[in-house]
């Protein structure tokens, strides 16, 4: 493995993990683990289209793996865009069935103080959101490590 690759990898999975850190101290710290049905929907979007992209991606590995590239590196790419398909599911799983829970969860509270729950919002724990964001890291971080190498497939460094 060349010494700038290993940086650019090294620089992904960095920016990748850095973001997340961000994301779960601005949830723990501000309490911004609010969910509603529509911020539900945007990030299942998102992951579809995840999910989609690294279909793509594989179905041109496959192309590059017939025109003479190297096998390592298109086996390596696939691997890490099929890792990135299967987290992106599992996330959407368990997001979607968190969301439910936290939403139920907030609204027998409303009901039990005589409120309204009318927009359909609540709050992940501790453990829910942990559990999200580690397959969102994993999915996002083999996602991008997958379209590393499929860069360096294209330039052969």
């Amino acid at each position: 493995m060349s010494c700038g690759f290993a940086v650019i990898l090294t620089v992904v999975t960095i920016a990748a993990s850095g973001y997340f850190v961000w994301f779960l101290e601005g949830a723990r710290r501000h309490d911004w683990r609010w969910v509603d049905k529509d911020s539900r929907d945007t990030y299942v979007r998102i992951t579809d289209t995840l999910i989609i992209s690294s279909g793509i991606a594989v179905t041109l590995l496959m192309t590059f793996g017939r025109v003479g590239a190297p096998r390592w590196m298109v086996h390596r790419a696939v691997v890490l865009l099929v890792v990135s398909i299967a987290f992106s599911v599992f996330f959407i799983l368990i997001f979607v069935r968190n969301a439910e829970v936290a939403v139920a969860r907030h609204s027998e509270k409303c009901a039990k103080e005589g409120k309204s729950n009318e927009g359909r919002i609540g709050s992940l724990t501790n453990g829910q959101l942990y559990w999200i964001l580690f397959t969102a890291w994993m999915a996002f971080t083999s996602f991008l490590w997958g379209f590393v190498y499929l860069g360096r497939l294209a330039l052969r460094v």
